[in-house]
């Protein structure tokens, strides 16, 4: 074997030999003993869609195939939750910011849990933040919120899953509702998501 090559959307491997063969490895692990979901129920798509949002990648990956399995359905229901993001108040993030240092613990709190809520939106101002002369509170603080950020759990792993699933589908569907979602905010993950799932979509499509 000479050479290895992905696809763009990583479902299938190219090799290569010097024999001057070349194989096409389906790396879904659905083709050969394709098990669809049938029609699937509201519990069949709701226990699917915790395992992609778990820590387990191996359960995640034969989820996400199962659902790619079951397109029309699977579509509508990851769909179901996903908006648009709208951009952050930079007003109120400079406050939850300011009030990480506040005496009161539950406003400390409630101060920490909106930034975590934001994610990624609140990146910039955070960063800034550390720039500055921070107390010590407020650089913990948001030193830790940016240490999560560089990871993907829960909620925000399951909308980055979510796309892949739509990518795979590639349905009208699929394509109109990560179209919805490039409307978002730009600095957004799941802005940024789907316009590179349509980008590569795109491509392969001129190939």
């Amino acid at each position: 074997m000479h050479s290895l090559n992905f696809s763009p959307n990583g479902r299938f491997l190219v090799s290569g030999s010097g024999d001057t063969t070349g194989l096409v490895w389906d790396l879904s692990g659905h083709h050969a003993n394709a098990r669809k979901i049938g029609s699937p129920t509201t519990a069949d798509m709701e226990a699917r869609s915790i395992d992609i949002a778990g820590d387990d990648a191996a359960k995640a990956w034969r989820a996400i195939w199962d659902l790619v399995l079951a397109p029309q359905p699977a579509a509508t229901f990851l769909g179901e939750p996903l908006r648009p993001v709208p951009a952050a108040d930079a007003d109120k993030i400079a406050g939850w910011i300011k009030d990480l240092d506040a005496e009161d613990f539950a406003t400390r709190r409630a101060a920490a849990h909106e930034l975590e809520k934001l994610a990624e939106l609140a990146e910039p101002t955070l960063h800034k933040a550390l720039e500055g002369m921070p107390t010590a509170e407020v650089r913990r603080q948001a030193t830790r919120l940016l240490e999560m950020l560089r990871g993907l759990s829960g909620e925000r792993l399951r909308q980055v899953r979510a796309i892949e699933v739509l990518e795979y589908i590639a349905t009208p569907e699929a394509r109109q509702l990560m179209q919805q979602l490039m409307d978002g905010t730009p600095e957004a993950r799941l802005t940024r998501e789907a316009k590179a799932a349509l980008d590569r979509l795109t491509q392969s499509a001129k190939r």
